[in-house]
């Protein structure tokens, strides 16, 4: 479960409470990382640390869709990865968001970013959200995900109805990824899996579930 810029890997952890006890979780902590590269490596890392057996489903939020997908292209090949489920996906960072990024941080230098929806601390700092962005300055995912779309990866893209960026953005993803399946989900707002990480859940609950019928598990 990877977290975009705004976040911290602990807004994962809500979700993944309603999640079945057999299924293993990995959130790593993509904030400090120099690139996307150190991304990838991070996520491998700490799935290497978990007791996981394949099939493994790739969430993220934002952002995090750009690392997300990286992963998932880098792993097509072995058979591990079994679908991935982007909410209101970001995949390419743009200079105008890391510029706006950059003077956030600079107003407000290491503090802390206004409390998160959930009412708990899992936003990330503004010198955070900075970072995370300049690491993935440039990088776009468009070809990457036509790999997957080449493939026939199973993908869901969830976009928040009362968030324009986030919707904009899944849009984006859809056009390159013919093959994901599009789901507006009324009434949400942006970082829905903080303030409703139950709902989020069962989103994430059903994409798992419709992938073991469509392979008849």
């Amino acid at each position: 479960m990877l977290h975009g810029a705004r976040q911290t890997p602990d807004v994962w952890r809500a979700v993944s409470d309603s999640f079945p006890s057999e299924w293993a979780v990995v959130a790593p902590q993509l904030h400090g990382r120099k690139n996307l590269d150190a991304m990838n490596a991070a996520s491998v890392h700490d799935l290497g640390q978990v007791l996981m057996q394949p099939p493994i489903v790739v969430v993220a939020t934002g952002t995090g869709a750009v690392p997300a997908i990286e992963f998932c292209a880098r792993n097509l090949g072995s058979g591990d990865i079994a679908g991935l489920l982007l909410a209101e996906p970001q995949i390419a960072v743009t200079p105008a968001a890391v510029h706006a990024a950059r003077l956030a941080a600079a107003v407000h230098k290491d503090r802390s970013a206004p409390r998160s929806a959930d009412g708990k601390f899992t936003n990330a700092r503004y010198t955070q959200r900075a970072s995370y962005l300049q690491a993935l300055q440039g990088e776009s995912m468009a070809q990457r995900a036509e790999e997957l779309a080449a493939a026939s990866l199973p993908v869901w893209i969830l976009a928040a109805q009362k968030d324009r960026q986030g919707m904009a953005g899944a849009r984006e993803a859809q056009k390159v990824m013919p093959q994901a399946k599009f789901f507006e989900i009324a009434q949400a707002q942006a970082d829905w899996n903080a303030y409703a990480p139950r709902n989020f859940a069962a989103n994430v609950l059903e994409f798992v579930h419709s992938i073991g019928a469509e392979h008849g598990a």
